[in-house]
């Protein structure tokens, strides 16, 4: 079955009006069947500076269940996921690499630049359309638009 583009919008944008509320931001949001006309709501949420609690998800399930128990928007058969995106999110936008900025990061390109589509360093600056690494050799500018995802290396300690 096909998602009811106006239905999905709807409802993201309700859950991005909830978690602006709480001071959370949207990291991922999908709209999916189970089985026909059976809804599962799937919401990736965080603060901008990370340490998202179980609570906050659970605080989060209810008043996104509220809403739509009351508007009926999805009807009546429906999951809600509320979760953590977790230590090894994927970076992508702007905001994700401002948020992990003076750490080390993995990143994994679309195109090649300065001949590697893998790189890894520590973010010395964010720029409007780049980010600039520092690896053992030296830096080095990368496009935006040319990253698949990065991850932050996390060290246990």
């Amino acid at each position: 079955m096909i998602i009811d583009r106006e239905i999905e919008n709807r409802v993201k944008a309700k859950t991005e009006e909830l978690l602006k509320k709480e001071s959370l931001t949207l990291v991922e949001f999908k709209l999916f069947f189970r089985r026909p006309s059976s809804y599962v709501v799937r919401v990736v949420a965080d603060y901008f500076q990370g340490g998202i609690t179980i609570a906050d998800c659970a605080k989060l399930n209810k008043l996104l269940f509220s809403y739509l128990d009351q508007e009926k928007v999805i009807g009546d058969d429906f999951v809600i996921e509320v979760i953590s995106p977790g230590l090894d999110r994927k970076l992508t936008t702007k905001s994700d690499f401002l948020r992990v900025k003076d750490s080390v990061v993995c990143v994994w390109l679309e195109e090649s630049v300065k001949g590697k589509q893998y790189w890894e360093g520590n973010i010395l600056e964010i720029k409007d359309e780049s980010i600039v690494l520092n690896d053992k050799k030296g830096s080095v500018e990368i496009p935006l638009e040319l990253i698949k995802f990065g991850k932050q290396n996390i060290e246990i300690k």
